[in-house]
Parts: C-alpha cells; sequence; structure tokens
C-alpha cells in the first residue's frame, strides 16, 4: 500500500506540475524499490513506467482521453521495454489503451489491442484468471458496438464457459457476466 500511495502522489505531483508547464515528460527515476531503515520506515521510489501509467488513471477519470492516450502509449512502451513484450504489466497497459480507444469512439484500434491483451493473460494466467474474463468480456461488449453480432455470441459464450468454471454460477462475476450480455 505504501508502494502505491507514494505513486500516486508522486504522479499527482507530476500532473500539477504539468497543469503549470513545468514539465511535460517525466525524468528518469531511479528503478523502483522499497528500503526498510532501522526505525521500520521505508523509503519507497517509483518506477517511471508506474508513474505514468498513475497519471494516464488520473486524466482517464477526468475524462481527458487524448491525454490519458499518451501516458498511457508511454508507460506501454516502458513496460515492453523492461518487462518483456508478454508480460502481465504489458497486457495491463494494452487493456487501458484499448479501453482509452473504444472511449474515444475508435473500436477498430481497440480490438486488436484487447485480443493482444486476453492472450497474454490466457498464456501468464490461464482462463480462470478475472482479468482474463474481463477483458474477454469487453472484447465481446465491444464486437456488439461494432455490430459484429455473431463474434460477440461467440466471446459472450466462451466468457460465460470461462466464468462459470472458474467462480461458479452462484458467484457474482458470473450473475455481473450474465446480466452483460442480457
Amino acid at each position: 500500500m505504501a508502494l502505491t500511495c507514494t505513486c500516486q502522489r508522486y504522479a499527482s505531483h507530476l500532473l500539477a506540475q504539468q497543469k503549470n508547464r513545468e514539465v511535460f515528460l517525466v525524468g528518469d527515476m531511479v528503478e523502483s524499490k522499497a528500503t526498510m531503515f532501522g526505525n521500520g520506515k521505508y523509503f519507497v521510489f517509483c518506477y517511471t513506467e508506474y508513474a505514468l501509467n498513475t497519471l494516464a488513471v488520473i486524466y482517464q477519470k477526468e475524462g481527458k482521453y487524448e491525454e490519458a492516450l499518451v501516458f498511457f502509449l508511454k508507460s506501454k512502451t516502458l513496460y515492453e521495454q523492461i518487462k518483456g513484450k508478454n508480460s502481465i504489466w504489458v497486457a495491463s497497459s494494452l487493456n487501458n489503451l484499448a479501453s482509452i480507444y473504444e472511449k474515444l469512439g475508435n473500436y477498430e484500434q481497440a480490438l486488436p489491442l484487447y485480443i493482444q491483451a486476453s492472450e497474454i493473460y490466457k498464456k501468464k494466467e490461464g482462463t480462470s484468471s478475472p482479468k482474463f474474463i474481463i477483458i474477454s468480456s469487453n472484447i465481446g461488449l465491444l464486437y456488439e458496438k461494432m455490430d459484429k453480432y455473431k463474434e460477440a455470441s461467440s466471446i459472450f459464450e466462451k466468457t460465460k464457459t470461462y466464468t462459470e468454471k472458474a467462480f461458479g454460477k452462484s458467484h457474482i462475476r458470473y450473475t455481473m457476466l450474465m446480466l452483460n450480455y442480457s
């Protein structure tokens, strides 16, 4: 929790600086680590890519999707360089980017990003992963928005099977999935 809070404060600080036009890009930072000192306190450095992602989330929550897109792209690029192109971090970035493109109405750009993210999660965490199931559901919903009902139906059926197998029919995830598909 301390890591997240510190990075979010840092990202909020960067956002405030950017709004004042003091900075445009996040500068180089040392790698993230928590070091415990004798008094039991931790000193935390943030990953630059995490701070960029947090800035993007802040912009996204403010409805500033174009600005969020810029920072999600920068964050994804750094995650690919540091963690590898098939890492969970990249999958999360791809999902974030797809979500922004979807909100901007760029469905053709969103779809391959959702698909790539789901493939990474499937490979790394399996079909019972909540992240994989959520992204699969997003793909189905996007197909619906694109009026591709046959593809949407196919994805919904697969996602329903994955969700039922992972959580059971009485789980809230299964109920929410069924509500989304009705």
